[in-house]
């Protein structure tokens, strides 16, 4: 579960914050994936260095990846969205 704090925004990535409910996320049955490439840093869009989006289990949680490329869960993801079999 996350909780987000918005101070500021920047203009133009006011619709990156809108909330839709459960029944509107498609999560293709996987657990939420923090350190999805897709997923912004918790400091993201920030004017004074606090978080702006938290992990409400794990405050000090990071997210995404430090080398930028694709988690195992992106791989899982992607693959079950264009519904591609591994050759591997």
């Amino acid at each position: 579960m996350l909780s987000s704090f918005f101070f500021f925004f920047f203009a133009g990535f006011s619709d990156q914050f809108d909330k839709y409910s459960w029944l509107t996320i498609d999560d293709l049955g996987k657990d939420y994936d923090y350190e999805s490439i897709m997923h912004y840093d918790r400091r993201a869009f920030t004017k004074n260095g606090l978080p702006t989006i938290v992990n409400t289990y794990n405050e000090a949680m990071e997210f995404g990846t430090n080398d930028k490329k694709l988690s195992q869960k992106d791989i899982i993801e992607i693959n079950a969205l264009y519904d591609c079999t591994s050759s591997k």
